[in-house]
């Protein structure tokens, strides 16, 4: 069985019993996986499912009482649940979720003023961090189509027009001054007041760091650290290039990034824009 697929039943009884104790349901709750392909070889970071209730909520629900999220409104019929996959690749489990949502929370306020609405509402969540807990995210359904499955279908105007919206947000979420509670570099969560604060990475268990550069180097030291163990490469000692390596992390770094404009910036980064650069290449090409 492939490994996304494992435990997949779970996930759905998991599901079915999380909505059984956030609402007062009197019937059968739908649940369908969302760009879910049970022979993936590639391990996801998340399982999302559309949840239908059976039926609308009748008045609007406070799901949790947490930083980040806001009541289901009367009349939801449908729910995005997300749940963390404890096996996904270099997902770091102590603020996976909490950093999730603390960013949600940061990118709706830099497009708060964006039209069409883009960023999902956030009802309630979970955190991944205990030993054996099962991380959640339960947040609003937004239907659209993915811009690269319309993009052949556009003309020339509907293309530039799409790449506009995008880049128009990108621009927002950069432009976006963040909270002075956001001192370091890495990644964020809550803190007991529910304030967004510095906190290590998601996608690294180290972090927060003082500085742009400092960032980099101690992700580098620690990619490093990991090679070492790497049994396939390590003839890059008798060659000097482990060496070499690390007279970059010490001295080459600090020179690339002594001159650079924005070394003290602190933004939203959008880890998953990197698709837009592929879909203006594609409309470059097709020019």
């Amino acid at each position: 069985m492939n490994h996304n697929h494992a435990n997949y039943e779970l996930r759905i009884d998991f599901i079915q019993d999380l909505m059984r104790t956030t609402f007062t349901i009197n019937g059968e709750t739908q649940v369908t996986p969302i760009a879910y392909e049970a022979d993936c070889p590639l391990k996801y970071n998340n399982f999302v499912y559309r949840v239908t209730l059976p039926s609308a909520t009748s008045s609007s629900i406070h799901v949790a009482d947490k930083p980040g999220c806001v009541a289901v409104p009367a009349g939801t019929p449908n729910l995005v649940v997300r749940l963390t996959n404890a096996d996904a690749d270099g997902m770091n489990k102590k603020n996976r979720v909490e950093n999730e949502v603390a960013v949600i929370s940061l990118v709706s306020a830099a497009l708060a003023n964006y039209e069409p609405k883009v960023v999902p509402a956030v009802y309630g969540w979970a955190s991944a961090a205990a030993a054996g807990s099962q991380g959640w995210i339960l947040q609003q359904l937004m239907p659209g189509t993915p811009a690269d499955a319309a993009l052949d279908e556009m003309d020339l105007e509907g293309k530039r027009g799409v790449f506009l919206q995008m880049a128009g947000m990108l621009g927002a979420i950069q432009r976006y001054k963040l909270p002075p509670s956001i001192a370091g570099y890495g990644g964020v969560m809550f803190d007991p007041n529910g304030q967004i604060v510095s906190a290590e990475m998601s996608s690294v268990e180290a972090g927060p760091w003082a500085s742009y550069e400092d960032s980099f180097r101690g992700r580098l030291e620690i990619a490093l650290a990991r090679a070492e163990t790497n049994q396939l490469i390590q003839g890059w000692r008798r060659n000097a290039v482990r060496e070499r390596v690390q007279a970059f992390v010490d001295n080459g770094l600090p020179a690339q990034l002594s001159s650079l404009p924005s070394k003290h910036d602190r933004v939203v980064v959008h880890g998953d824009f990197s698709k837009l650069s592929r879909l203006i290449f594609r409309f470059v090409l097709s020019r």
